[in-house]
C-alpha cells in the first residue's frame, strides 16, 4: 500500500528542505538528492548546497542522515536537481547556480556535471551553456529521446515585449545530440498565448509516436502545452491543457516502463475533489503571504492513450498544506515520489519534503494504492 517513507521537515539552522530527484544505481542502492537550506532564511535564493541521501531497500528506509555532495562555493544557492542516467551508462546531474553580480542583479544559470562510477566521484561542474541571465530549470527535467537526444526544458526568466508591449515569459530548450559534451537552444522560443502572463517551469516527454509534448505551469488556471515533430527544434501552437485545471504550480509526467502507462502528478484544481482551495493573491511570493500558494489538493493520474484521457487518484488534500515540485523514479517493483509538503507548525510550503513509495506489481506496472 502507499506509504509515506521519509519526511526531512525544517529545523533550526536547516530551515528548508525541497525539491529533488531519484536515481537507481547499479548496486541496487536508490539515491535521492536534494536543496538542503542553512542558516535562517528559506527564500528561493537563500544559503543552499545539494544533499544526498540513499535507500538500500528499494525505497522503504532511508537510514542514514543526509550528505553534502555539492556546495554551493561562492554563490549564493545552488538547488533543482535533475539526474538522468544515459543510454551510455554515465551519470548526468544538472542544478542552477544562483549568484549576484557586482551591478547587484540576481542571475540564476543551469551547471551540469558526469559521474563515471556511480555517484562516487563528479567532473567539475560547467555552465550548460555560456549565459547569464535568470535561467529557471525545475527539478527532476532531464530526459534523453530514443534517439539519443537530450532535451532540458527552460523558463528564461527574461522579461521580453509582446507585440501589444505587455511583459511576458517563455520556454525554449536546451538541446544535446553527443551526451551532454555541447549543446545548444532549440529554433522555437515559445511565447504565452494572448492574456496569458506566464510559461513557467516546464517539463517534456516523448510519446510512442515520436513526437514530443511540453507542458508549463501558468496563473491561467490550466497547465498549457503544446507539441513538437522534430525532435524539440520546432513546436505547435501553445493551447491550455483542459485535463489539468491547476495554480501557478509545476506538474510532472513520466511514462511507467512496465505498464508504459503516462503518470501525471499536479495540483488538481478541479471541483471533483470537494476540498477547500485557499486563495493567494498574484503576484506574491513573500513567504507571510504564500503559505500553501493554493497548491493542494495533491493528486496522481494515469493514461493508457498517450494522454487522450486520464484516470485520477487523490493523493494529499490537507488544505492546510501545500505539495509541489514532484520527483518521479519507478524502480520496478514502486513508483518513488519526493515532493514539498509545508503548511504544518508555521511552516511553508516550500520548507518541508517528503519521500512516499506506491508499489506496483512488477508483471504489469499496476500501482497499488491500498
Amino acid at each position: 500500500m502507499m506509504q509515506d517513507v521519509c519526511y526531512i521537515g525544517s529545523q533550526p539552522g536547516n530551515p528548508r528542505n525541497s525539491e529533488g530527484a531519484f536515481l537507481s544505481l547499479q548496486d541496487g542502492r536508490i539515491i535521492f538528492i536534494y536543496t538542503r537550506y542553512d542558516g535562517h532564511d528559506p527564500e528561493d535564493n537563500a544559503n543552499a548546497d545539494l544533499a544526498l541521501i540513499e535507500s538500500a531497500d528499494d525505497g522503504l528506509t532511508w537510514p542514514k542522515a543526509p550528505r553534502i555532495i555539492f556546495s554551493r562555493g561562492k554563490a549564493d544557492n545552488i538547488m533543482s536537481v535533475s539526474l538522468l542516467r544515459l543510454h551510455s551508462g554515465r551519470i548526468m546531474l544538472v542544478y542552477l547556480e544562483k549568484f549576484t553580480s557586482p551591478d547587484g542583479e540576481l542571475h540564476c544559470v543551469p551547471y551540469i556535471t558526469f559521474s563515471d562510477d556511480e555517484t562516487a566521484t563528479w567532473t567539475t561542474p560547467r555552465l550548460l551553456l555560456p549565459d547569464s541571465g535568470y535561467h529557471v530549470v525545475c527539478n527532476d527535467r532531464l530526459v534523453q529521446l530514443s534517439t539519443g537526444r537530450i532535451i532540458v526544458p527552460v523558463s528564461p526568466w527574461v522579461e521580453l515585449e509582446s507585440p501589444d508591449r505587455k511583459k511576458v515569459m517563455g520556454m525554449t530548450f536546451f538541446l544535446s545530440d553527443d551526451e551532454g559534451a555541447t549543446w545548444r537552444l532549440s529554433k522555437d522560443y515559445l511565447y504565452p498565448p494572448e492574456n496569458v502572463r506566464a510559461l513557467q517551469e516546464p517539463g517534456v516527454l516523448e510519446l510512442t509516436d515520436g513526437r514530443l509534448w511540453t507542458w508549463a505551469r501558468t496563473s491561467s488556471n490550466y497547465q498549457f502545452g503544446c507539441y513538437s515533430s522534430d525532435g524539440g527544434e520546432t513546436w505547435g501552437e501553445v493551447k491550455p491543457l483542459m485535463d489539468f485545471c491547476s495554480p501557478l504550480s509545476p506538474m510532472s509526467v513520466k511514462r511507467n516502463p512496465v505498464s508504459q502507462r503516462l503518470t501525471a502528478v499536479w495540483n488538481d484544481h478541479q471541483p471533483r475533489w470537494n476540498v477547500p482551495v485557499p486563495i493567494r493573491k498574484i503576484p506574491s511570493y513573500r513567504w507571510k503571504e504564500c503559505k500553501t500558494a493554493g497548491r493542494t489538493p495533491f493528486v496522481l493520474a494515469e493514461s493508457d492513450d498517450e494522454g487522450k484521457s486520464w484516470q485520477a487518484t487523490l493523493l494529499e488534500d490537507d488544505p492546510k498544506r501545500g505539495f509541489g515540485y514532484t520527483a518521479m523514479h519507478f524502480t520496478g517493483t514502486a513508483l518513488l515520489l519526493g515532493y514539498c509538503c509545508g503548511g504544518l507548525n508555521g511552516t511553508m510550503m516550500l520548507q518541508d519534503l517528503k519521500l512516499r513509495r506506491i508499489p506496483c506489481d512488477p508483471a504489469t506496472g499496476c500501482l497499488n494504492f491500498d
